[in-house]
């Protein structure tokens, strides 16, 4: 064999290598295969990206993002489960399944951070507002929408008097005899309750 051939031969396998490398171990015909039993309830693809890439996932997530090790596990559990939901529907190909899968855990490490926001500081109450005045996504406004219309009177009538009428806790709670300690720690569950809800819409 010649040395050229010899120098063919070792960057096919180089290339090999490297697209081994960047789809979690895995050469294309083992993919296809591992695929077809996926979606057939075969869970070996699954387990397999999940035992070689989850860590890795996380780690990326809390050093570029910053992310705790909470938020990372979430983001990336998440990306996981639509990951294989994309993966049955043969929405993905072989190419850098790695790549894909950390762009996604990050899309929804951003998306629960974006959202997590809405909560923190309500500067409008979306309930009360038309669609176009509030600060966040049509679709985000609806999930709001409906969380807010799951809770109890008490709540939807404390926080449109806080959020949306700008009244003060302190007014709040003279208007109803009670005390202002009291009425921040309804606010603070309302709000908590409010969260639940749209998370588990969302």
């Amino acid at each position: 064999m010649s040395a050229l051939s010899l120098k063919n031969n070792r960057q096919l396998s180089l290339s090999a290598t490297s697209a081994q490398e960047k789809n979690f171990g895995l050469s294309e015909p083992e993919f296809k295969k591992l695929l077809a039993c996926l979606q057939d309830g075969d869970q070996r693809l699954f387990e397999k990206v999940f035992f070689v890439h989850f860590e890795d996932c996380m780690s990326y997530l809390k050093r570029k993002d910053r992310a705790s090790h909470e938020d990372a596990y979430d983001a990336t559990m998440d990306a996981y489960l639509h990951f294989r939901s994309l993966l049955v529907a043969k929405k993905i190909n072989y190419g850098n399944l790695r790549y894909l899968l950390t762009r996604m855990a990050r899309q929804h490490f951003q998306r629960r951070q974006k959202r997590g926001q809405i909560f923190t500081e309500l500067p409008d109450f979306a309930g009360d507002l038309g669609e176009e005045e509030a600060d966040i996504s049509t679709e985000d406004y609806d999930l709001l929408s409906r969380a807010f219309q799951s809770l109890g009177s008490d709540c939807r009538e404390l926080l449109k008097a806080f959020y949306y009428a700008r009244r003060s806790l302190k007014e709040i709670a003279h208007e109803e005899a009670r005390g202002a300690p009291a009425v921040r720690k309804q606010k603070s569950r309302c709000i908590a309750t409010l969260k639940r809800y749209f998370n588990q819409l969302s």
